[in-house]
């Protein structure tokens, strides 16, 4: 199956529900491009406002998502560029809740051929 949003074809797509404390990893192909990702799921009692941060190792990424602690969902609504590679553009999206103590997360990954994206 073939799946396309405007321009962006879909990689990938997860909903995940993950217990506490646990760090999910990612590992897709992005045409010739390996993508690695780890997902970790933090609480900051001192700050109580949700946010997430993007960081990049040698040859991972890691998504930090701090106080999703709430029953409401949270995310965000619009693809961001989470890549580049020979002038196809990777992106995500994402949204999610605690569900007791688990993170519930439904991400996906959108590329944009070279091509496409002129």
């Amino acid at each position: 199956m073939k799946i396309s949003v405007g321009k962006r074809q879909l990689l990938g797509s997860a909903s995940l529900l993950v217990p506490k404390g646990e760090v999910v990893k990612l590992e897709f192909p992005a045409k010739e491009w390996m993508v690695m990702l780890h997902i970790v799921f933090e609480d900051d009692e001192a700050d109580p406002g949700s946010t997430f941060y993007l960081e990049v190792r040698d040859d991972y990424a890691i998504i930090r998502i701090v106080n999703w602690n709430k029953i409401t969902p949270m995310g965000i609504d619009e693809p961001i560029k989470f890549g580049e590679h020979d002038g196809n553009i990777l992106e995500m999206i994402f949204t999610g809740n605690r569900i007791g103590s688990a993170n519930h997360l439904d991400i996906q990954f959108f590329l944009t051929e070279a091509a496409s994206a002129a």
